[in-house]
């Protein structure tokens, strides 16, 4: 499968659950509850083996979001995100482009796109057990380098897009008023890619690194606090144990309620 193959699968996935959401959303008509919109800060790490590379390589991204959140009666709560990453990747060989090429740490802008849910399932006097799940998929711009050092002009072009999916339960305790305290265990599968254009004088060649549904365990907590009857501040960190070290993730939000 083509990286722009597997590039429009996963954003038609993500907008696909995005439209499902919201036409049930939008059925429940009088039943909801309420509308948030606001900022949102994520970061995200990740280790991961890419193909053909025989060591550990990591991931991180850093997104900066527009968020839009509906709540119904019910106690579902639906968001979508949209807004600009920055992701960094480790070290990387290409060797089947016309030269063989090694990319130091690279640092690539880029969009991301996210949709999320939390249910409640079942309260135990004043835990809620539920679950929560998420659909993230960031894509980046295309950035070129030159290759110095020959007689023709040449130039490699790199792109990474990744894609990921996590669900699990989540326990949250009401008994504090306007700070609501929350725990949650993530199934985490991750797909990436990372494309390599190369053009050296009439030579050309192209080598796309995969992921391919990495899975890892996610363990975080957090917290919402309404900091007053329109403002609500939300915050949760985790980690991902993985390779004898553990990666983190982090997110923040602020929400205005209408």
């Amino acid at each position: 499968m083509g990286e722009r193959t597997r590039r429009r699968r996963g954003l038609s996935i993500l907008v696909l659950s995005a439209f499902v959401a919201a036409g049930g959303l939008a059925a429940e008509g009088p039943n909801v509850k309420s509308l948030a919109a606001g900022l949102g800060y994520d970061h995200f790490a990740r280790t991961v083996v890419w193909s053909g590379e025989d060591g550990v390589s990591k991931i991180l991204t850093h997104a900066l979001a527009a968020r839009a959140e509906i709540g119904l009666r019910s106690g579902l709560v639906f968001s979508l995100s949209l807004g600009f990453a920055l992701t960094d990747l480790s070290a990387q060989t290409f060797a089947t482009l016309p030269i063989s090429l090694e990319l130091g740490t690279a640092s690539l802008k880029g969009f991301s796109l996210a949709a999320e849910a939390a249910v409640p399932v079942r309260n135990f006097g004043d835990f809620e057990i539920g679950a929560a799940g998420r659909i993230v998929y960031s894509f980046g711009i295309a950035r070129s380098w030159p290759l110095e050092g020959f007689a023709v002009d040449g130039r490699a072009t790199g792109e990474p897009t990744w894609f990921e999916v996590s669900v699990g339960p989540r326990i949250a305790y009401r008994a504090l008023g306007r700070v609501v305290p929350f725990a949650e265990l993530g199934a985490r599968l991750l797909w990436a890619g990372f494309r390599m254009s190369e053009t050296l004088g009439e030579l050309t060649g192209v080598e796309t690194k995969h992921v391919r549904g990495d899975f890892a365990l996610a363990l975080a907590a957090g917290a919402d606090v309404r900091a007053t009857d329109r403002f609500t501040v939300r915050a949760k960190a985790g980690i991902t144990p993985a390779s004898g070290r553990a990666d983190g993730l982090l997110s923040l939000s602020v929400l205005y309620s209408f």
